[in-house]
């Protein structure tokens, strides 16, 4: 799978690599999808660093002031609404990254499909059979050996 890190970077060489083999691959997305969650991420450490602040402030006095108390249960909510957003757009994120290919050297031929490979070299001799040769799954279940 290829790094958002990479992607974040590099995005023009990851675009580029993969329009080599015929993708069009949703690197903008992807990038704003990540921007979006290196915000949340900011904005829930901020949240969190404020609410220990103010912890203190309030254990530290005589009389705890119940709207200073109800803030910062607005503020333990709004963390847990950016947690589950962040977690919703690592999903997402993770979906994309899955679905990309791998990039291919930079030796490697452009190409869409198998009719764009190239031979780099053959060892031996092909060999020739008077009968259509079978594909293994065909082969196990008239052997009795797989069953489908």
């Amino acid at each position: 799978m290829i790094s958002i890190e990479l992607i974040r970077n590099q995005p023009e060489l990851v675009t580029k690599a993969l329009v080599r083999k015929g993708e069009d691959p949703p690197i903008e997305k992807l990038l704003e999808l990540d921007s979006r969650r290196r915000k949340l991420i900011q904005t829930g450490d901020e949240l969190r660093a404020r609410r220990n602040e103010t912890s203190r402030q309030i254990s530290a006095m005589k009389e705890r002031p119940p709207e200073l108390i109800a803030e910062m249960r607005q503020v333990g909510d709004e963390i847990k609404s950016a947690e589950q957003e962040v977690s919703g757009l690592d999903m997402e994120i993770r979906g994309l990254l899955m679905e990309l290919p791998n990039l291919p050297l930079d030796d490697v031929p452009d190409g869409l499909g198998e009719d764009d490979n190239v031979v780099a070299h053959t060892v031996g001799e092909i060999p020739t059979f008077d009968f259509e040769p079978l594909p293994h799954w065909d082969l196990g279940e008239r052997l009795g050996i797989i069953d489908f």
